[in-house]
């Protein structure tokens, strides 16, 4: 079989961490896999046949300009791994990866290079920092260097090539896949929720931090003032305490449930009325095709990248929209605007016709993210690209 090998930092409980344990598990009989981590940290399961090499063994957080220092460094280990284990292609996910594996295979040419680009980077390094230009000088310096640049949203591939230089010829874009039977049997499992009595119940899955901007979505659910309706925030993170403190100011601590890191968050989805994102910025969110798996109606920010395109039909690349756009499957609402969130919520909290048709346009929508499908996609582009190895 052919030896590739699949790079990322850890395979902590993200969404490029679960795409890569996807690919593991499908593609385990067709290739010789090793998978490289630079962390120990493992969330998601594995095939007990995969091989696990650690560049490092980091322990998070680490100060930016030591990350920087050392990339040369990893690089040169990588080639070694490279050169060990007869690996002909590396397929990386997320950005510091990327550049390793660009650098390791420059001058010599080693093995194939495939990157996985999972954000928009002009959304993430908005911000005037050195530690943002060099990221961005990177990007415009090294991903040319690679045999194929795979973005998982139109939206991104759009700011690589505008305004990063990146070649158009080397980008494919590939989606994020769902696991729907997966997603239908574990749906299903009994739970406790919080609030039994509530007559509506909105949903938010996302790491608490700056980024995913639950602030936004607190203070429009206060301000929304909905009878007998429900707040449930899953998952953890820094800003979790701040954010408590900010519910109890706004007298929310009997209408908001802080449920932490959950394992399988279907259930919660599938008993909820809708999904709300209010991020600043994605690369392409795979919780809002898990809610759309699990149907039920979607208000998103209209955030770079990947929303609009989920959940429009005429997506064109265009992010602008009017404050609040009622769409072929879902609301998008103007980016951190907590009027247009809760004109929103207001909206799709009492309208049943309007619920009932976006449950109903979630079913259809979500088979575009089949996992078979986009797993296909997957190996097309490995295949392709190892022809000439």
């Amino acid at each position: 079989m052919r030896k590739i090998a699949f790079f990322i930092y850890s395979l902590g409980s993200g969404g490029a961490e679960r795409v890569v344990s996807t690919l593991l598990w499908d593609l385990k009989d067709s290739y010789d896999i090793t998978l490289i981590l630079m962390s120990e940290i493992i969330f998601y399961d594995i095939p007990p046949s995969i091989k696990i090499v650690y560049l490092e063994r980091s322990v998070p957080p680490e100060k930016g300009f030591y990350k920087l220092i050392k990339i040369p460094i990893l690089s040169y280990r990588l080639r070694k791994i490279v050169n060990e284990n007869g690996i002909e292609l590396i397929f990386s996910f997320l950005n510091r990866p990327n550049y390793i594996n660009i650098l390791s295979n420059i001058p010599y040419r080693n093995h194939k290079v495939i990157i996985s680009e999972r954000t928009n980077p002009s959304a993430m390094y908005r911000e005037n920092t050195i530690s943002n230009f060099i990221s961005k000088l990177l990007i415009k310096t090294l991903y040319n260097f690679a045999d194929i640049i795979v973005p998982n949203s139109h939206g991104t591939a759009y700011e690589l090539i505008k305004n990063f230089g990146i070649k158009e010829e080397l980008v494919e874009v590939v989606h994020n896949p769902v696991d729907m039977e997966r997603i239908d049997k574990l749906k299903y499992i009994d739970i406790s929720m919080p609030c039994p009595s509530s007559d509506f119940i909105f949903v938010n899955i996302a790491r608490m931090e700056e980024q995913k901007n639950h602030k936004l979505l607190i203070e429009a659910f206060a301000r929304a003032d909905m009878e007998n309706t429900t707040l449930l925030l899953i998952g953890d993170g820094y800003l979790r305490e701040s954010l408590h403190l900010l519910c109890k100011r706004l007298s929310l601590e009997d209408r908001v449930y802080f449920l932490g890191k959950i394992d399988n968050p279907y259930p919660y989805l599938n008993a909820s009325d809708s999904f709300v994102l209010s991020s600043d910025f994605e690369g392409f969110p795979n919780v809002l095709i898990e809610a759309l798996a699990c149907h039920i109606p979607i208000i998103s920010t209209n955030c770079p990248s990947g929303p609009a395109e989920i959940l429009k039909d005429d997506y064109d690349g265009n992010e602008l929209i009017e404050e609040v756009e009622i769409t072929d499957y879902g609301i998008l609402v103007e980016k951190g605007s907590v009027e247009s969130l809760v004109r929103a919520m207001k909206i799709l909290r009492y309208n049943e016709a309007l619920q009932k048709k976006l449950k109903s346009s979630a079913k259809s929508r979500v088979l575009e993210y089949e996992k078979g499908k986009i797993l296909k996609k997957f190996d097309s582009l490995i295949k392709k690209d190892m022809k000439d190895v």
